[in-house]
């Protein structure tokens, strides 16, 4: 492969220092771009003001037509700095360009591409189509040259005016606090849409709730819109039933060929009968928004603790005794357990703060008029509290429910 010469570089852009695409073989020359990245350079991504350039995509033709796709290498994307010479030369070449733009319309619907029709002059140097009004050379009134070939269809500029969904989040907060709803609160979801909306009639939009798998039917819950008709965002809210459950974090379905939109009613762009785009991915699990309405419940009861001695407690010896709950829980105020001590019913306390847990511990110190020769049992339903609650992260409260434990030998208790 052939190389050219340093000098006979500087001849081509000699020769060609009158033409308008001199800046682009210039750039060329200059950076090294190849011809695709200088075909795909837009304005955006030069700066002229700092020197610089970014290389982000391509331009190529493809069956005749124009194709813009990605560089050829990952590493072909990059920040080039400029010469003062170049920078000067796309400066003048800017001003060359006339910018033409048209605000897309609610109705406006191309799933071809965008085209640019052709113009042409006429004998009397106005355009005959193609452009409307006059375009003159700087500091003449000598019209342009408007013949132009036009643009076919471009693939990648295809255009869809209708509202769409630019994203969604959850506004509500869970009564409770740490980030879990529980029966009868309303989960509050919002769209944000790219332009002013009206909601007309029955119009909702579906969560998932414990969605395992592929089973979306059983998962699916309907949140009523709320409010917003008339703004860019939407909100709606799902009331929680009893019975839910999710402790991954709640989803947005999304809105496709096999989730349909919810609701028989409509949504439109402010001041036109155009219905928003029902294309929406949806979202992963919010894990600061989960679900849970049902109540832990105490599993067993255990006395865990056994006599210094090996045959029976002594005085100011402690009892120690366990309460299991099939979920972790937490316990606000005094919660008790009664013991059944000979004829006499002595209550626990709780063992020191226990944060969240999935079992309670609570103690008691064995008094010198204690005695209990069959020994220590515990009553059918003996969790009590005096003065709070026992609840799990959701702030269900727990079902403290359970089993007797029946006189133990093993758990006698000395007299004094």
């Amino acid at each position: 492969m052939s190389v050219w010469t340093s000098d006979e570089l500087r001849a081509l852009l000699d020769a060609i220092s009158d033409h308008y695409l001199y800046p682009l073989y210039l750039l060329s020359a200059t950076t090294g771009m190849r011809r695709a990245e200088i075909a795909g350079l837009v304005w955006r991504n030069v700066d002229l003001d700092t020197a610089r350039l970014t290389v982000s995509q391509q331009l190529l033709s493809v069956e005749y037509k124009l194709i813009e796709s990605d560089l050829k290498t990952p590493t072909s994307r990059r920040t080039i700095d400029l010469d003062p010479h170049t920078v000067n030369q796309l400066r003048l070449h800017r001003r060359r360009q006339l910018v033409f733009r048209y605000r897309v319309k609610p109705d406006d619907l191309d799933s071809d591409g965008i085209a640019v029709a052709s113009a042409a002059t006429g004998d009397d140097g106005a355009p005959t189509h193609g452009f409307t009004g006059a375009i003159n050379a700087a500091g003449t009134d000598v019209p342009i040259d408007y013949a132009h070939p036009g643009l076919s269809p471009v693939s990648n500029q295809k255009v869809d005016g209708r509202p769409y969904i630019q994203g969604t989040r959850i506004v509500s907060t869970p009564e409770a606090g740490m980030g879990t709803y529980r029966a009868n609160e309303i989960i509050e979801v919002a769209f944000t849409f790219d332009t002013r909306v009206v909601v007309d009639g029955d119009v909702c939009a579906h969560l998932f709730l414990g969605l395992r798998g592929k089973d979306t039917l059983s998962a699916r819950r309907r949140a009523a819109y709320q409010s917003g008709s008339g703004t860019d965002t939407l909100t709606f809210g799902y009331t929680v039933r009893p019975g839910d459950k999710d402790s991954t974090g709640i989803m947005v379905s999304p809105i496709s060929d096999r989730f349909s939109p919810c609701g028989s009613g409509t949504i439109k762009a402010e001041g036109t009968d155009v219905e928003y785009n029902p294309s929406f991915d949806g979202t992963g699990h919010h894990s600061g928004h989960k679900v849970d309405t049902r109540s832990p419940a105490a599993s067993s009861v255990a006395i865990t603790s056994r006599p210094a001695n090996g045959e029976a407690y002594t005085a100011d010896e402690t009892i120690h005794v366990e309460v299991a709950f099939n979920e972790k829980v937490v316990a606000l105020g005094d919660p008790y357990i009664e013991l059944r001590i000979g004829e006499q019913t002595r209550r626990t306390a709780p063992a020191a703060d226990q944060g969240l847990t999935a079992s309670l511990a609570f103690e008691y110190q064995v008094q010198s008029s204690d005695a209990d020769n069959d020994g220590v049992a515990i009553d059918a339903n003996s969790v009590r509290h005096s003065d709070g609650t026992i609840h799990d992260r959701a702030g269900n409260t727990a079902n403290l429910s359970h089993s007797a434990v029946t006189a133990d030998p093993n758990q006698r208790i000395a007299p004094a």
